[in-house]
């Protein structure tokens, strides 16, 4: 079975990537900081002391993150795809609940 991309285990040839290994060693990137200290913000702000996983991706959109290269992951019913670098954070979604009002 093929991994999906997202493994961590370490065993015989393999290692941690430097950007995980300096993490883990308490040496944060200016993007892990940054994004360390949005989710911190996020959860002070609302009272929250652990957002849920769409929380968290609207904390990443906030940051100016955007889907623009394809998926290195290999996940099961996944449909990739890709956005301009200038989508706002939350697109228009009123158009995929019109067909559903009662």
């Amino acid at each position: 079975m093929p991994g999906t991309g997202l493994e961590r285990r370490r065993g015989p040839g393999r290692r941690l990537s430097d950007f995980a290994r300096a993490a883990e060693e308490g040496e944060l990137s200016s993007e892990q900081f940054a994004f360390v200290k949005a989710i911190d913000a996020y959860k002070r702000s609302n009272d929250r002391p652990y957002p849920n996983w769409t929380e968290v991706l609207e904390v990443i959109r906030k940051l100016g993150y955007r889907k623009t290269a394809s998926s290195e992951l290999n996940l099961a019913a996944f449909e990739d795809w890709t956005e301009p670098a200038d989508a706002p954070a939350f697109p228009d979604t009123s158009d995929v609940w019109e067909g559903e009002a009662a």
